[in-house]
């Protein structure tokens, strides 16, 4: 540990310019922690806020969450009124220190994978309970993870990792097994909510949803659209609406930004704000989940398959293999290639298979829910 306190200096000196910007941008940052928790969140963004909120909601006692990402507090301060919901502090040796010191808290939740050094330590030398929630191991970052969890295993009390593949990752990377529980993405706990449509957006044609489309897949999607449906493009990222845009107007094709709030008959429709992928994949004949065509892993299939909607994917499922793979077998989704448009038109001609595939993939989530029941479990009998 006093290695990464050597490396932590080192680095804060080199980048001091980068930590003065960031002073006067994020004051909050330098802050320490201020006041007694039962249950202290730390969160990277907007996802990992959304994600917590089955577990929150079964825990008595004061809690903190902290985020990441300033898009991850505005979204925690909308979700969780009444909590205190703050920015991360830098990960200074001093400032956790302090943020540790004569002060009454229980757990440090760490959600997916948020291994801070100085974080983790303060917390354990205070006698705080770590636990990593829904935790994570991308098999790009392996070295560095391997590094950080030799560095940390002894100061992590329990991991309640997001499914099978995760665990074995953990195993791998020298954690005991018997500090590792087994369960599912906590994702699956979270019940979705909706919206209705904007008014004018009224459609009699059958509706696909590409959602979660992520940069570097928007050409290939848009290859794929089909001339008598209804297209709906959700990109992952809001600034990648301008490419989409320009991919469209480059094969001569009319489409609407919902954004406008005014549908024209168009058979091609971008989501151009935060907040409606729930609300389309409701009324959705067939989804496409994104991150799924590059290697990103694939985007959360919870919201479709509540709905009964049967699924279709790339190849690159890793982040949510525990669902699509027992999807897939069972027949409630579906593994395709870059070229899938004639797999949309034959599923679209098949509404006995469309209602089959729906049931099947909502009945695999109602399986695999109950990770928050075990993990609110562990918290109470500590």
């Amino acid at each position: 540990m006093i290695f990464y306190f050597i490396i932590f200096h080192l680095f804060f000196i080199l980048l001091s310019p980068f930590f003065i910007i960031l002073f006067f941008k994020e004051r909050e940052r330098f802050k320490p922690i201020e006041g007694d928790y039962e249950y202290w969140f730390h969160c990277s963004s907007v996802g990992e806020v959304k994600i917590i909120k089955s577990v929150i909601g079964e825990l008595d006692g004061k809690i903190l969450i902290t985020t990441f990402t300033k898009s991850g507090k505005d979204v925690g301060k909308m979700i969780y009124r009444g909590y205190d919901v703050r920015l991360m502090p830098i990960d200074s040796p001093y400032i956790m220190f302090k943020s540790f010191k004569s002060k009454k808290i229980r757990f440090l939740l760490l959600v997916e994978c948020e291994l801070w050094p100085s974080l983790i330590y303060f917390a354990k030398r205070n006698n705080v309970k770590v636990v990593i929630l829904n935790g994570r191991i991308n098999e790009k970052f392996r070295i560095f993870k391997k590094f950080l969890i030799g560095i940390l295993k002894n100061y992590i009390d329990y991991i309640f990792p997001a499914g099978e593949r995760n665990r074995e990752n953990f195993i791998k990377l020298g954690f005991p097994e018997k500090k590792i529980g087994k369960t599912f993405n906590l994702k699956y706990d979270v019940k979705p909510s909706y919206k209705d449509l904007k008014p004018s957006y009224i459609f009699k044609k059958d509706v696909v949803v590409f959602g979660s489309v992520r940069e570097g897949e928007e050409k290939i999607v848009v290859d794929n659209l089909i001339d008598d449906v209804i297209n709906v493009i959700v990109p992952r990222h809001l600034p990648r609406v301008n490419y989409i845009e320009k991919i469209l107007r480059s094969k001569g094709k009319n489409y609407n930004l919902y954004s406008s709030g005014k549908y024209n008959g168009e058979n091609i429709i971008i989501v151009d704000e935060m907040g409606s992928l729930v609300d389309f994949y409701r009324i959705a004949k067939i989804v496409f989940i994104g991150g799924t065509i590059l290697d990103y892993g694939g985007h959360n299939p919870v919201e479709a398959a509540y709905f009964k909607k049967p699924i279709l994917a790339g190849r690159h499922t890793e982040n949510i293999d525990d669902f699509f793979e027992e999807c897939v077998k069972s027949g409630g989704c579906k593994r395709v290639g870059n070229n899938f448009k004639d797999e949309i038109i034959n599923l679209l001609n098949d509404e006995e298979n469309i209602k089959k595939m729906g049931e099947t993939s909502y009945k695999i989530i109602e399986r695999i829910r109950g990770s928050k029941n075990l993990i609110i479990r562990y918290l109470k009998n500590q």
